[in-house]
């Protein structure tokens, strides 16, 4: 399969991810979990768009794909199922265990989205080297 295919299906899965764990947060109850929640899916989209800018990305983005979004995912989706059944205090707990999780996975998103811009750039520096040794070799600089 081509880097191409697998990333455009990487990219799909992701994308529909990310609109089916929108749709369930707007139901949570706290306003700051369903910010911080809307911040990971922004920088998952992005990350996703990146992407499919650069197909050749995918095997970086393995484990973001696979473990992290799908691990959001389930989490997303048990607290949407149980925060309707806890306590008060429950509810408390568990909303602020998420808060300090998504935040910490917002800078991880953050870190993942610089990464694509930091590789781009340390390839970018290594064909300039590479084009000035070259013109120093042919005596043109």
């Amino acid at each position: 399969m081509k880097k191409r295919d697998s990333s455009s299906k990487m990219i799909e899965e992701g994308i529909e991810k990310i609109a089916q764990l929108y749709h369930i947060s707007e139901n949570f109850p706290d306003a700051e979990l369903k910010t911080l929640i809307t911040q990971s899916l922004i920088l998952a989209k992005k990350i996703y768009d990146r992407l499919e800018e650069k197909p050749e990305y995918i095997r970086q983005l393995n484990m973001f794909h696979n473990y992290f979004m799908d691990t959001i995912s389930l989490l997303i989706f048990r607290y949407g199922d149980i925060y309707k059944n806890m306590s008060s205090q429950q509810i408390i707990d568990t909303c602020n265990k998420m808060k300090i999780l998504f935040e910490n996975l917002n800078l991880s998103f953050q870190k993942q989205y610089d990464s694509m811009y930091t590789m781009d750039i340390l390839q970018f520096n290594s064909e300039i080297e590479v084009l000035m040794k070259t013109l120093k070799a042919e005596h043109l600089f």
